[in-house]
């Protein structure tokens, strides 16, 4: 057999990518993937979460009706039937990932476990490929702790949920990040008593504390129950119930549940690779790579979870379109994350972009803050919406630093500020910018205008108010 000019290890969105994108330029391209192309994000992740998302919030509509002046209302659902149209939406979008997609695109799919031989070799279900450049894309999957009794008790992950046929009545999740307090919610709104356990003093510690904080009030409000700053020491059965027990400050406390849901974080698929072969260095949390993807064969590229640096579909998709550059043309292009923006879809939604105020006090930066509640924001007013606040960075002349948004379509309205500081401009033209009335995005207006509001408090307001008094 001829060699491949590209292997791609792995059908998640960075993969897909990848090959898809090399095969659209006559390279030779086979994709090794030992599931199903699509990936955690596809299969596990995004698209099934927000699917569940979704309805769970069209139900919580319902419930809190007379918000909106309408009649108290209960509504009536069945989490199975919520289940089976999770699955189903899931299925119509794994139609664009299909292996008869991929190959009517150009694209050989090989399903197997790879292993690699050596730098151009790898094995699969007995075969040996030959390439002259590779890309690694094989994900995470769920990482889950040692803890005493977990195993015995039984659990479940983000890769199980969306497979049951029924929800169950009471779960306890250990772990506050992004994907427990984004299932927790909606798990809840559908009718499953929460209960979320995490060792970090806050949910979501990537966050500012007082946005997540914002995040945490509204889930209780809920009926979502939390415990964090806590240590868990062991977990057992009683009768029906799963039993989580933790100390806190020296006091002990318990969360009992139907079921356990793990969400401890993520950990590289790294195993049975042989990366040693190809001479490529890795650690536990991942595949090392330079600023330009490359691994420590030069032949070898790695994109997405497997090398654990901002572990999102987007940044896959974004590092995957560097690695076609860099491995097809001579023209190299560096990753830069220095514009990653990034939501978590809780409700109200937390999304961010660049520095926070304490990574920007870290630095040593000069900086100011720019802030506006949605209650300033008549669209949020109407809405019912306003809870939340738009929080900026600002650097020397209105460079924007950073920006981090909590409240209705956060995740949409971020994106407003990525693409200023993508493009150099500063607050002042955001400021400038006509933005629809009444929307949501005159919550960043609005933001906006508190630069020049700071700006009018001090001599240069006081010297602008003089002018206007001699001129008029």
């Amino acid at each position: 057999m001829k060699p491949y000019q590209l292997v791609v290890i792995g059908g998640g969105s960075g993969g897909l990518v990848v090959a898809l994108g090399a095969a659209g330029r006559g390279v030779k391209v086979a994709l090794v993937e030992k599931a199903r192309p699509g990936g955690d994000c596809l299969w596990t992740g995004c698209v099934p979460s927000k699917t569940l998302i979704h309805s769970a919030r069209r139900v919580q509509a319902i419930r809190e009706s007379e918000k909106a002046g309408l009649k108290k209302t209960e509504p009536a659902f069945s989490a199975a039937a919520v289940l089976a149209h999770v699955r189903a939406v899931r299925e119509g979008i794994a139609v664009h990932d299909s292996p008869e997609r991929l190959e009517k695109e150009g694209v050989e799919v090989i399903s197997g476990s790879p292993r690699f031989l050596d730098p151009n070799r790898i094995e699969v279900n007995g075969q040996v490929i030959e390439s002259k450049k590779f890309v690694i894309a094989t994900g995470s999957r769920p990482r889950v702790f040692p803890i005493p009794g977990l195993e015995e008790t039984g659990y479940i992950t983000n890769e199980d949920v969306f497979e049951l046929e029924d929800l169950p009545r009471s779960l306890v999740q250990i772990g506050g990040g992004p994907i427990s307090v984004e299932l927790g919610q909606a798990l809840r709104r559908l009718g499953t008593e929460v209960t979320i356990l995490d060792k970090a003093p806050q949910i979501m510690p990537r966050e500012d504390n007082d946005l997540a904080a914002i995040v945490r009030e509204r889930m209780e409000a809920e009926g979502v129950k939390f415990a964090t700053g806590v240590d868990i020491t062991g977990i057992s059965r009683e009768g029906g119930e799963k039993v989580v027990r933790y100390e806190k400050a020296g006091q002990k406390g318990e969360a009992r549940g139907e079921e356990i849901l793990a969400a401890m974080g993520r950990a590289p698929n790294l195993e049975g690779l042989d990366l040693e072969k190809a001479g490529v260095e890795f650690t536990p949390k991942g595949i090392e790579v330079d600023e330009r993807l490359q691994t420590t064969a030069k032949n070898i590229w790695a994109v997405g979870d497997v090398k654990n640096k901002f572990l999102f579909t987007h940044a896959a998709e974004y590092e995957a379109r560097i690695v076609v550059q860099n491995a097809l043309f001579p023209f190299k292009k560096k990753a830069d994350y220095r514009v990653m923006p990034w939501c978590t879809f809780t409700d109200p939604e937390l999304a961010r972009v660049g520095l926070s105020e304490a990574e920007a006090k870290a630095a040593g930066l000069e900086y100011k803050l720019l802030e506006v509640p949605y209650r300033e924001v008549d669209r949020a007013v109407t809405d019912g919406e306003t809870a939340g606040r738009a929080r900026i960075v600002c650097g020397k002349k209105g460079k924007i630093l950073g920006a981090a948004i909590v409240g209705a379509s956060a995740g949409e309205l971020i994106h407003e500020w990525a693409l200023a500081m993508q493009a150099g401009i500063p607050v002042t033209t955001l400021s400038g910018l006509v933005h629809v009335y009444p929307t949501l995005s005159r919550l960043n207006r609005k933001a906006a205008d508190k630069y020049y509001a700071d700006l009018l408090a001090g001599w240069k307001g006081r010297l602008l108010n003089r002018l206007a008094k001699l001129v008029n």
